[in-house]
């Protein structure tokens, strides 16, 4: 199994803080570069990005009891400022999608210098490993959103009238989508901790209960709409990551 070498933890030792706060500032100068740029290319298609993310929304009414007057899948704004807020928020969205790569690959730049060569050459699968994962939450999140939406909406009944402001719907979507996306990334963080021995398979399954238990709880407090079904939607495929990981780690121990 790969370990930091002695080696390895001297050239990091020899770092000094400056250097570590100029090697900080360079990933976070491109990070924030390739975000914008991103986000510029999104701006663009901003009013299909908005379109996209409103059929959740309508998909959810379209499941709720028909009312004459019933218009919850549209969205209204109380502000002369809102439609720019909003286009600046799904442009931050297609930005952050978009630019997820070269976000992710930073980030592995930023902590590469403490590696050893050998934990270096996992640098393009991880980094590919979490933009796959980073996505797959963003698709699980886009495809649960519905089905949240009908549960909170459901409680209005047939006397509410359902009015949405466009700028909290947005903040919504938008908090669920990179809450699902950011957690999909747990089974790699616990791959991670296992090349570099901070853990075991071993060590993994015997913390298999209180791991299930913490996961529904971090669950409950992260999931925006705090409903039953979200809850389990988010809380049973981290379980399921987490066996899995398991599982990857004993393969990982075994070559």
């Amino acid at each position: 199994m790969p370990t930091i070498s002695e080696g390895s933890r001297a050239d990091t030792a020899r770092m000094s803080i400056m250097e570590h706060l100029s090697e900080l500032r360079t990933r976070l100068i491109w990070a924030f570069g390739s975000l914008v740029v991103a986000a510029l290319v999104a701006f663009i298609f901003r009013a299909q990005i908005l379109d996209f993310l409103r059929q959740p929304l309508a998909a959810a009414c379209r499941n709720l009891p028909e009312r004459e007057t019933f218009s919850c899948d549209q969205l209204y704004v109380t502000s002369p400022t809102d439609a720019f807020n909003i286009s600046l928020k799904v442009a931050t969205l297609g930005g952050l999608v978009l630019a997820s790569p070269m976000l992710f690959a930073q980030l592995w730049l930023f902590v590469a210098p403490g590696l050893t060569p050998r934990e270096k050459r996992w640098a393009v699968p991880s980094v590919s490993v979490a933009v796959f994962l980073f996505l797959l939450g963003l698709a699980f999140a886009y495809f649960s959103l519905s089905r949240g939406l009908g549960f909170l909406l459901g409680f209005a009944g047939d006397s509410i009238e359902s009015i949405l402001d466009a700028q909290r719907y947005l903040s919504f979507a938008l908090t669920f989508l990179i809450v699902f996306g950011l957690a999909f990334e747990f089974p790699l963080l616990v791959m991670l901790a296992t090349l570099l021995n901070m853990v075991s398979s071993r060590q993994l399954r015997t913390a298999r209960p209180w791991a299930i238990v913490a996961i529904f709880v971090v669950a409950a407090i992260i999931t925006p709409s705090g409903d039953p079904i979200t809850l389990l939607l988010m809380g049973v495929p981290l379980c399921l990551f987490y066996e899995a990981a398991i599982w990857g780690s004993r393969l990982l121990f075994k070559k």
